[in-house]
């Protein structure tokens, strides 16, 4: 038979058990999700449309000689791909028309050349 003390011990154990369970569903109330990115976010909208894009050299080291300061690319219309982990800029049009070919099925499924990531 049992003593008195190992059957308080094993009620004590129960009930903190019993607690334990009553206090899990407490926990899983649902929370809102969390924000990962920085403060000064741009809304996805805002790269929506056609934008121009110039590329411009701001500063090099001195042993460069391909490049200087005030260097400039073509003014460029792009458009804007969103992509999880990148920033895809991509020129909105053929650079040389028909350069870019139709594709098997005789239309353009490619988007066009990219530009920067």
């Amino acid at each position: 038979m049992p003593s008195e003390r190992s059957v308080m011990h094993a009620l004590r154990f129960v009930f903190a058990l019993t607690l334990i369970a009553a206090a899990v569903p407490g926990c899983a109330e649902t929370q809102p999700p969390i924000q990962r990115v920085g403060n000064e976010v741009l809304e996805k909208s805002a790269f929506e449309g056609e934008w121009y894009y110039l590329q411009t050299v701001i500063d090099t080291p001195y042993h460069i000689g391909w490049a200087t300061v005030g260097d400039q690319s073509l003014l460029e219309r792009i458009e804007w791909e969103i992509q999880e982990h990148y920033l895809i800029v991509r020129r909105s049009y053929e650079f040389v028309s028909g350069s870019e070919g139709t594709g098997i099925a005789g239309t353009a499924s490619e988007p066009h050349a990219p530009i920067a990531m």
